[in-house]
């Protein structure tokens, strides 16, 4: 089973001009270059993201968007498409953030178009999930949780699952001051993994499942800790150089195993092998109610169970080759790359010219 290696991506939302992202990276791309064990992403607004992807072109900093259309081109007035973001370097995007869902009316069926789009042309989509304080309070977030995985991923093939990074986002944690506890994180976190596990055993010990909501560096390390959380999305704290860099620090820290940081014998010199997703997972603990979700397309149906799934996860694995003929690395089977100029083709191959928008 591969090793998950955690994920910290800040989400300047709308912050920072193209100077103040150069001005950032430039003294955050310093006090990293030494750090291991962590994937870092900055996602910074449209305009700066040249700016971002030309600074960090040699960096271990990758880049992502904050949105983008799923089709490849079209008459979308204000929107970006993959092949565009693909020209600029860009490496990932994050899709159906809550502001986007709340603010610009974000679909879970667009969703499901837009991150097979994503992962045909070869970025990685972080796609954002979560509930509201209302729908916690009515003891709905599994079934929040469930209804949005299920319909979000719907259209990517099993295969495919491990590509995606999850991120869990209470929405009542989000820009508040109020995070959720270790425990409601690390809960929430296992059960989406057992969803994910639900369609295949093998892409749920291996997806990354990041938690967003008021991550700051005071919260990080506890956080983090938790062996089924693999990283975090960071708003306001990912701001400030500093802050964003003590979070990637405890991110870093927590892809260690334990006795790493004891060590064994006398002089603690000789530490553990590191962690890593088990090869099966392991059936739910304390299960819940459980509540079925079969697909639409009848090709796969599971049994949500919340729990939690001791997963394992490892310090850094070797970056996966972008899956893109015309930039590095192999064609993918079922949703071969658009880049620009190309004809329209649905990513999942089923149809030839762009559908109709009502």
């Amino acid at each position: 089973m591969p090793a998950r290696t955690p994920i910290v991506a800040a989400n300047w939302k709308m912050h920072k001009t193209v100077a103040e992202t150069e001005a950032f990276l430039d003294r955050f791309l310093g006090g990293i270059e030494q750090l291991e064990g962590v994937e870092l992403f900055v996602c910074p607004p449209f305009p700066s993201l040249p700016a971002a992807t030309e600074r960090c072109r040699r960096s271990r900093v990758m880049v992502a968007a904050q949105n983008m259309h799923a089709e490849p081109h079209g008459a979308f007035t204000g929107e970006v498409s993959a092949p565009m973001l693909l020209e600029l370097g860009v490496d990932g995007v994050i899709l159906g953030h809550s502001e986007r869902r709340a603010m610009f009316a974000e679909t879970d069926e667009a969703l499901a178009s837009k991150v097979p789009a994503a992962l045909g042309a070869g970025l990685t989509p972080i796609l954002c999930v979560g509930e509201t304080e209302a729908e916690r309070d009515a003891d709905r977030t599994e079934a929040v949780l469930g209804s949005q995985v299920e319909a979000d991923l719907a259209e990517v093939d099993d295969d495919r699952l491990a590509d995606v990074v999850i991120a869990y986002e209470p929405v009542w944690a989000i820009g508040t001051g109020r995070n959720a506890t270790p425990e409601q994180a690390a809960e929430a976190v296992a059960f989406i993994r057992s969803l994910v596990a639900g369609r295949d055993q093998h892409a749920g010990g291996s997806i990354r499942i990041l938690y967003g909501g008021s991550v700051k560096p005071g919260n990080a390390a506890e956080l983090l800790a938790a062996e089924t959380i693999d990283g975090a999305l960071v708003g306001g704290a990912s701001l400030r150089p500093g802050d964003f860099e003590e979070i990637a620090l405890a991110a870093a820290d927590s892809s260690a195993s334990p006795a790493e940081s004891s060590g064994s014998g006398a002089d603690g010199a000789a530490g553990s092998q590191p962690r890593t997703a088990p090869s099966s997972l392991a059936p739910p603990i304390f299960p819940k109610v459980q509540t079925g979700f079969p697909c639409p397309r009848s090709r796969w149906s599971f049994s949500m169970a919340g729990a939690w799934l001791r997963m394992a996860r490892a310090t850094r694995s070797p970056r996966r080759p972008r899956p893109c003929s015309t930039s590095s690395g192999r064609a993918t089977r079922t949703r071969p790359c658009r880049r620009a100029g190309a004809t329209s083709a649905c990513p999942m191959g089923r149809w030839a010219t762009p559908r109709s928008v009502t």
